[in-house]
């Protein structure tokens, strides 16, 4: 099949994309330190979201698409909201590139996996850091979370998975 829509405004590549569960709006993140929203209906970019210093690695929406989450090689995680087009929070706490997001079914937690190797899990109603998963000795590059928040698998460029235990608090 061929291609039906297509959506230019990075100046650089393009490193990664999401989408709300309804299909209408999308989010793309990129080298060029940007977030764009897009909707796919009217097929227009909605906003240009400007904060990281590096590369943005990794999108995923959050609460049913309220609210966006953007990681960046600047070592941040930046949740954003998506009705309000502003920063709602700025999470630190990685001290290397972080390379992937994942968010728990009930949007409570929010993980990020970083070139430090470690998995910080986010409660994002608390706003704060709940635990830092260390163990891999390389790079962390992908991340699960059951849908009962209770088990954890990363991926890494050290060649190995991680399962944890997460019990939350």
């Amino acid at each position: 099949r061929g291609v039906t829509l297509s959506l230019s405004g990075h100046s650089q590549e393009v490193t990664s994309v999401a989408l709300v569960h309804t299909g209408e709006l999308a989010a793309s993140g990129s080298a060029d330190k940007s977030v764009r929203l897009w909707n796919l209906n009217t097929k227009l970019q909605v906003t240009k979201l400007e904060r990281h210093s590096e590369a943005v690695t990794s999108v995923v929406f959050i609460s049913n698409g309220l609210q966006l989450a953007s990681s960046s090689q600047d070592c941040t995680v930046i949740l954003w909201s998506v009705k309000n087009k502003n920063i709602e929070q700025v999470f630190e706490g990685h001290t290397a590139a972080v390379n992937t997001l994942c968010v728990s079914v009930d949007g409570m937690y929010l993980l990020s996996g970083a070139e430090d190797g470690h998995v910080k899990i986010w409660n994002l109603s608390q706003t704060k850091d709940v635990v830092s998963l260390p163990g891999h000795t390389e790079g962390v590059t992908t991340l699960a979370l059951t849908s009962n928040n209770r088990r954890v698998v990363s991926g890494s460029r050290d060649k190995t998975l991680k399962s944890r235990n997460f019990q939350a608090e």
